[in-house]
């Protein structure tokens, strides 16, 4: 696809994922596109991934001073209008930065347009201060078009806004190829794996930081709900503060507790090979790429409603199970069909399989370029 070559888009993103950047690269392959990246910072404090220093696309990271407001980081950062200048469309995300808030303000007054690309969910929203919530309603309600990865983040914006500014859609994907190499390992390497970590059984597999807000405080309560006699695995790939509470449950079961603290995202495919079912807790997710991943490894998973990916993804015994967040005993009810049934499993992942062609870099990039053509479509006509 290409658009006109006149178009510079400037994207400005709170800080670079891993998730992200194949499909950062993909926009930037564009010839329509002259798009610049901006990052807020490398990465959150809290988390351990490195990255090449050729990622693929231009891209650079704001060299300001931090200012710290109850603990939450706000950026400073002058010269906006100077900067600002050189680009068409700005499309920022719901981080309340003091960049993007800046942006924003310039691109209203300078009558250029917005692009909104947001993840907050009703329920994710829910965490953040009065102030933010009353914030961000109003920057969705002046922008001029809002771009959200599902349902869940589309009724959220629909809610803020009134119908007033359209929304689009750009699927929240991951480098499905890369996880998908979970299916090509060999039976010897799965057996010779699963001796060397001691899984026995079936394995239920958690991804992701071992922290309440990601629910497994539910899924330790599941698994405590499970017969103390049913031989199964539960492998942790992660680290965090909640690994103690899970040994404390497996102490008196027959079931194994496997953990590996932090994986690389390289690394994770041979973990998904390992993987019987994998499962998303969380309270409070406003997506949950786990759900990506562990669809393109051919495994399925239990989500939480917590998760904003639930209703695009799982649909509730077919592509995996579906549970109301914070309740074990469904959780731990779903956990016990669908490590009983082989032929479950199967079914789910090839029902899985023709779900995730939507779910592409390359069809999310078109779905990003698409919106960014109508949006200055739209302002151009206005």
């Amino acid at each position: 696809m290409s658009i006109n070559p006149k178009i510079r888009i400037l994207v400005l993103h709170n800080s670079l994922s891993p998730y992200r950047i194949p499909l950062f690269r993909e926009i930037a392959k564009n010839d329509g596109f002259q798009v610049d990246f901006l990052f807020s910072k490398v990465k959150e404090d809290n988390r351990l991934w490195e990255f090449d220093n050729d990622l693929g696309f231009k891209c650079s990271v704001i060299d300001a001073p931090e200012l710290r407001i109850k603990n939450k980081k706000l950026f400073l950062w002058a010269g906006v209008k100077g900067f600002s200048k050189k680009y068409d469309i700005f499309v920022v995300n719901d981080h309340l930065n003091i960049p993007e808030l800046a942006i924003q303000v310039y691109a209203k007054i300078s009558r250029k347009p917005i692009l909104r690309w947001l993840a907050s969910t009703e329920n994710s929203i829910q965490m953040e201060a009065k102030a933010s919530q009353k914030l961000k309603v109003w920057l969705n309600r002046i922008s001029d078009a809002i771009l959200v990865p599902g349902k869940e983040a589309r009724d959220y914006a629909i809610n803020t806004t009134k119908s007033a500014v359209p929304v689009h859609i750009c699927n929240n994907v991951v480098d499905n190829a890369v996880f998908a190499k979970a299916r090509d390992f060999p039976l010897e390497f799965i057996a010779e794996n699963k001796v060397k970590l001691n899984l026995v059984g079936p394995v239920i597999s958690y991804f992701g930081q071992l922290i309440p807000r990601k629910g497994l405080d539910v899924l330790i309560k599941a698994i405590a709900q499970l017969p103390d006699e049913l031989e199964f695995s539960l492998l942790l790939v992660g680290e965090g503060e909640l690994l103690a509470e899970a040994e404390k449950v497996f102490a008196n079961k027959k079931a194994n507790l496997v953990t590996t603290g932090y994986v690389e995202p390289c690394e994770l495919a041979k973990y998904y090979a390992l993987t019987d079912v994998s499962v998303l807790p969380s309270h409070i997710d406003t997506w949950g790429m786990v759900v990506n991943e562990s669809m393109a490894a051919g495994k399925p998973v239990v989500c939480s409603t917590g998760a904003g990916a639930y209703r695009d993804l799982v649909e509730d015994g077919k592509t995996g199970f579906v549970f109301e967040k914070n309740n074990a005993s469904s959780l731990s009810d779903k956990l016990m069909k669908i490590i009983s049934s082989k032929e479950l499993r199967a079914s789910m992942s090839a029902c899985a399989d023709g779900k995730l062609s939507e779910y592409s870099i390359g069809v999310a990039a078109s779905q990003f370029c698409e919106a960014v053509k109508e949006t200055v479509s739209l302002m151009n006509r206005s």
